[in-house]
């Protein structure tokens, strides 16, 4: 009376997921660039490093999904642009490495060198970031 369903391997579920965080990310990146379009001043640079932040998270948490899927474990955003790198979503690795200091000092961005730092890397996420998204939508989608 029913046909059976095929279950949902392994595989298919961490694509699924992958999906899923691509759409949440690109929701992220679409504010973070909202308020980095906005006239420089000292509340855009606060808002622009807050959304770094949880763009930054989200990003990490995609590239860690995505070494689960080419058989890697990534336990740290180290480990996760690392094995980015290898599967050829990553531009800059260097960039990406510079990313994660800042997100780890944006709790001091009361200090003007530190806010400064963390709102240049909050600038040059959003290109990098779009070039991940695309690789990846296009290497486990098809998608362009």
């Amino acid at each position: 009376m029913f046909a059976k369903r095929r279950a949902a391997g392994p595989v298919d579920t961490r694509l699924k997921d992958i999906d899923m965080h691509l759409e949440t990310l690109e929701q992220a990146l679409a504010l973070l660039e909202e308020v980095l379009a906005e006239p420089f001043s000292a509340l855009v640079r606060d808002a622009a490093i807050h959304r770094f932040e949880y763009t930054f998270e989200l990003s990490w948490k995609l590239l860690k999904r995505i070494a689960l899927v080419e058989g890697q474990k990534a336990e740290s955003p180290w480990q996760a642009i690392r094995a980015a790198a290898e599967a050829g979503l990553l531009q800059n690795v260097d960039l990406w490495f510079e990313m994660v200091e800042c997100r780890n000092s944006a709790t001091m961005t009361f200090m003007p060198d530190i806010s400064d730092q963390v709102f240049k890397a909050a600038c040059s996420l959003p290109s990098s970031l779009r070039f991940v998204i695309s690789a990846a939508k296009k290497k486990y989608f098809g998608k362009t």
